[in-house]
């Protein structure tokens, strides 16, 4: 049966110190990509990771041609292995997930409806399953961005997305770091960019570690953010 949603998808997976997470990760997505898309693929971006998470998307790439691995030579920050993401990517339409299985795929079924009338479905979660301490960080995050940027979004950094990919033919994204999600609302916003936030489910990470709260990474976020306000660009 030829899936419902004639649309191309990069599933974009950026992955860092995920050798316990990924295997499960693609093996998870590959029947849902299949049921909305017959044009698709999945792009994993390796952000200099020190575990055999490299070895292991490899040797998923010899069974499975539509799986592509880009590489980084070291660490550079979630923001650039988005960029690096996207800008690997192929199709009409950008799935972004994390590699740590926190999302169910079939959540992306909620967003699919959306896409005749949006430029991006973002994820919104609810009952988030993270550490009491990452929930009062995201509240605070969420409120400093709404303060300094003037943005509405209920969960700035939500790792699940469906972005047509047309967007960053009109915006260029920066940050290297945590500060990604926000300047590409921000930017969505002053060009007019449509979006739409759908409720999705979270679920408690299995295996590894988050890297989101560590201290050089909110201070690289708070540097980010002041050029972000200051430059103004688009």
């Amino acid at each position: 049966m030829e899936p419902p949603f004639k649309i191309g998808v990069s599933m974009c997976l950026p992955a860092f110190n995920e050798e316990d997470n990924i295997k499960k990760a693609i093996d998870d997505l590959i029947p849902v990509l299949n049921a909305i898309s017959d044009d698709w693929e999945i792009v994993v971006v390796d952000d200099g990771s020190e575990d055999g998470t490299n070895k292991i998307t490899k040797e998923i790439i010899e069974l499975n041609k539509r799986v592509r691995l880009v590489q980084h030579d070291k660490n550079r920050g979630y923001g650039q292995a988005l960029i690096t993401s996207f800008a690997a990517s192929r199709k009409e339409w950008i799935w972004l997930s994390a590699s740590d299985s926190q999302f169910d795929p079939n959540e992306i079924f909620k967003m699919i409806p959306f896409i005749k009338d949006y430029d991006a479905i973002v994820g919104c979660r609810y009952n988030r399953a993270d550490p009491p301490y990452r929930r009062l960080y995201a509240k605070l995050y969420n409120g400093l961005i709404k303060v300094v940027l003037g943005l509405s979004i209920k969960d700035i950094n939500c790792g699940f997305k469906l972005i047509k990919r047309g967007i960053f033919d009109k915006i260029s994204l920066e940050s290297a770091g945590a500060l990604i999600d926000a300047e590409f609302f921000y930017k969505c916003k002053k060009n007019n960019i449509s979006l739409k936030e759908v409720a999705i489910e979270h679920k408690p990470r299995e295996f590894g570690s988050q890297t989101g709260g560590n201290f050089m990474v909110v201070i690289r976020m708070f540097m980010e953010l002041l050029r972000l306000r200051m430059g103004n660009k688009a």
